[in-house]
């Protein structure tokens, strides 16, 4: 082809060809995010979904929540808020240690009485307090004692600081308690409240849902009238052993106090018992005390190996539950309560 002014003729063609050579590369075209956010959607409904389901599923025990997860003391202390109709002689209130340390049928035995324990937990107590005592009260024939049953270091159970299993009675409480007792404690631990799916699911285990599914501990409670194995896989204490500075400084004793003097109140007749303690190289330090304002009587002790290496020192193993029921049958034989012939049961 002809140039023109000495120069070649450049066509269109060519012309655009010079321009994508020298121009930077351009992005593709971005494509749709549909597809990324109905993910990150997903991603995110699955936990809320699970979040919210933890309160109906704690709230209604037909779900059978006890069963495959959550905590296993819930289907334990469940049995405290439904023993109608038990009409028992002696009533043991108190912390995990009752539950765990005291058969009642033995101390029946031992007395030719009846008696029953409502188990707790340091867990449950900061947040149900006495409810389950109370509603016990309501349905059942006027017990002629009522012994409150503690480790020494956990007598003042309502102190900032023992709540470190609050989910365990938060459940007791969405399902036993009313809206109104449901709604002070919001008012009062509004985080505690709101963290209780993710507490409740952190106790979730292979351990856990496996003891679940094949024991019916509400049902093996009820027929122990209140009481339960404690079979922790951790295997007992060992010795020497040194109880914790801790406890052994905690001498407040305000809640138990103050639950004592409600129901003595009422004209009821109420008792304190200390459960027994690991005999510890210092275990002297507290069975020397005094404990005149609870009207109690220093703690017994127990071989070390008596009690579940929980760190707790307070859970009695099940070969030595009968030790331990003997040793409040003793105490409370000498009760003149219970040398009084009962009142025929109210109809």
């Amino acid at each position: 082809m002809l140039a023109l002014w000495g120069q070649p003729l450049i066509t269109s063609t060519s012309n655009n060809m010079i321009k994508e050579e020298h121009s930077p590369a351009q992005p593709p075209e971005p494509r749709s995010l549909r597809p990324f956010r109905r993910f990150l959607l997903l991603l995110l409904l699955i936990p809320a979904l699970v979040y919210i389901a933890m309160f109906p599923l704690a709230m209604i025990p037909a779900l059978g929540f006890d069963r495959w997860g959550g905590s296993r003391w819930a289907p334990v202390l469940n049995f405290g808020f439904h023993a109608d109709h038990q009409n028992a002689d002696v009533v043991i209130f108190g912390d995990s240690s009752a539950a765990a340390g005291v058969d009642p049928r033995l101390v029946d035995a031992e007395l030719g009485i009846r008696s029953i324990v409502l188990p707790n937990t340091l867990g449950s107590l900061p947040v149900t307090g006495d409810m389950a005592l109370r509603r016990y009260l309501e349905h059942n024939t006027r017990p002629r004692l009522i012994v409150f049953y503690f480790s020494p270091w956990d007598l003042d159970y309502d102190r900032p600081g023992k709540d470190k299993f609050l989910f365990e009675g938060e459940q007791m409480l969405l399902r036993n308690g009313s809206w109104h007792d449901i709604a002070s404690f919001a008012r009062r631990h509004p985080l505690a409240l709101l963290a209780f799916p993710w507490q409740a699911n952190s106790m979730l285990g292979v351990k856990n849902v496996w003891m679940t599914l094949r024991t019916d501990r509400q049902r093996d409670t009820a027929q122990a009238q209140g009481h339960i194995d404690y079979n922790d896989p951790i295997g007992p204490m060992h010795t020497p052993c040194e109880i914790p500075v801790a406890y052994l400084n905690d001498r407040s004793s305000s809640s138990v106090q103050q639950v004592v003097r409600r129901y003595a109140a009422r004209d009821l007749h109420v008792a304190v018992y200390l459960a027994p303690i690991p005999a510890c190289n210092n275990a002297r330090e507290i069975t020397s005390r005094t404990f005149s304002e609870l009207g109690a009587a220093p703690p017994a002790t127990l071989p070390a190996t008596s009690f579940a290496a929980d760190g707790l020192f307070a859970h009695v193993l099940p070969p030595f539950v009968p030790e331990s029921s003997r040793l409040l049958a003793s105490t409370l034989r000498s009760r003149p309560e219970l040398a009084q012939k009962p009142q025929p049961a109210s109809r």
